[in-house]
């Protein structure tokens, strides 16, 4: 069933968002900051929601059910709740929307590590850009950054380097030392750049304790995650601002070298899965126009430039070893 998440039980987190929730099918955690609430809520289990409609001028009565609460200092639960959540809403009054965004970012923290999707956020606020106050926490544009060039980065090495090894799921990777020293290397290369780029929100031992638990996550056998489906779509994996050449222009823009993630996006425009259409669609820009034009069309990058050539030393040698390999 569809989740959602609504952070303020009152008048209108129950009575609106809890009614539209609920007609849409989702099932609704309520974090609320009055414990009592929440108590009351949960040994409940449904409450009455009675609208008055303008036009009709009837009274219509509705009960409202298929909910949870949570109080706001469980936190815990709290962001596992949001890091499962299809949506989320707000609805605490313009004075606590700041009071929240620990417990966002918390949420978007191990949401990042267990559900890659996206989540819409509805801020029924009554004040005109609440948006840009919940966004104005450095720390949202902070972890969203830091689980592109980390999590996704890393997904996207192991997917295409696993790949040309001719490994079959995403945990094989890891027990191959080249390709491991790969991963960390770029890995290294981006924890830098973002450690200098957000030193007041990001904390070295914390990040490094992450890229540890990525590993393991990743690493896992018991996934029985298909290469093919980590390494699809390498097309927008390989676009200007996405985590392959994204990590590449932030640490270019702290003056750190980028060898390894000009290795793993070297073997990204490798990638020629044939059940994959943009991985054929790829090939054909590459075979028509060449690597030169493809980093320039695909990836927004000069191939003349630093990792412009570096990206291109990165795809001829990674070609010239696999054709070694298949002659022998």
């Amino acid at each position: 069933m569809k989740t959602a998440i609504q952070f303020g039980a009152g008048n209108i987190g129950r009575g609106f968002m809890g009614q539209l929730f609920r007609e849409a099918g989702y099932e609704t955690c309520f974090v609320e900051y009055d414990k009592e609430l929440v108590a009351k809520l949960n040994a409940a289990g449904k409450y009455p929601l009675r609208l008055l409609d303008a036009y009709s001028k009837k009274e219509i009565d509705l009960v409202i059910d298929n909910y949870k609460a949570v109080a706001t200092e469980d936190q815990d639960k709290v962001s596992d709740f949001f890091a499962q959540a299809d949506v989320a809403g707000t609805a605490v009054g313009v004075r606590n929307l700041e009071g929240i965004t620990s417990l966002v970012a918390a949420g978007i923290k191990k949401r990042r590590v267990v559900n890659d999707a996206p989540v819409d956020i509805y801020l029924c606020e009554n004040i005109y850009g609440a948006s840009e106050i919940l966004k104005g926490v450095t720390n949202f544009k902070a972890e969203v950054e830091r689980k592109l060039y980390t999590h996704n980065l890393g997904h996207a090495a192991m997917g295409y380097l696993g790949y040309l090894k001719g490994y079959t799921y995403v945990d094989e990777p890891f027990h191959d030392d080249f390709l491991l020293g790969i991963f960390n290397g770029a890995l290294e290369e981006t924890t830098k750049a973002l450690l200098m780029m957000y030193p007041d929100d990001i904390k070295e031992n914390e990040h490094r304790e992450i890229r540890e638990d990525v590993i393991i996550r990743f690493g896992n056998p018991m996934l029985m995650d298909p290469l093919t489906r980590v390494a699809a779509d390498p097309l927008r994996k390989l676009g200007n601002g996405d985590r392959i050449i994204g990590s590449a222009k932030l640490c270019m823009d702290y003056g750190i070298a980028t060898k390894n993630i000009e290795y793993i996006c070297g073997a990204a425009f490798c990638y020629d899965y044939t059940d994959d259409p943009k991985a054929v669609e790829l090939q054909k820009i590459i075979k028509s126009q060449g690597i030169e034009a493809a980093v320039k069309q695909v990836s927004g990058v000069d191939p003349s430039s630093g990792l412009g050539r570096g990206i291109i030393r990165s795809y001829h040698d990674l070609q010239e070893k696999r054709n070694s390999k298949s002659a022998q």
